[in-house]
């Protein structure tokens, strides 16, 4: 069974950061933003490097991901992401920002 402990953790990516951290097992360094201010800043300060992941920190799939290669990009992401309802119905507030990943990606589904 799944149990009810980790629920949370299905639509949060942030808390499924966490979670597979805790399990030991590698992932993705992300940082939390709420505006392009943040997002830019964290750039320019060359703590990570084009191109980007920006996504919802809690929503389903794919719903809000973009990859962004420039400080343009980002801005679109941003402003077309925060503020909006996501498919849970609930407003997107925080975002993800992770470096792009070149590779093969792979999905666990969770049935819950």
């Amino acid at each position: 069974t799944n149990g009810y402990r980790l629920s949370e953790a299905r639509h949060d990516k942030a808390r499924m950061h966490e979670v597979v951290d805790e399990a030991g097992l590698r992932s993705l360094r992300s940082v939390e933003v709420h505006s392009y201010a943040a997002a830019v800043a964290h750039m320019r300060e060359g703590r990570a490097a084009w191109p980007v992941v920006l996504k919802p920190r809690r929503a389903g799939g794919t719903f809000g991901v973009s990859v962004c290669h420039n400080e343009d990009e980002l801005r679109s992401a941003i402003e077309n992401t925060i503020g909006k309802t996501n498919p849970l119905g609930g407003t997107i507030d925080t975002l993800l920002l992770q470096p792009y990943v070149r590779g093969t990606e792979y999905v666990v589904n969770v049935a819950s």
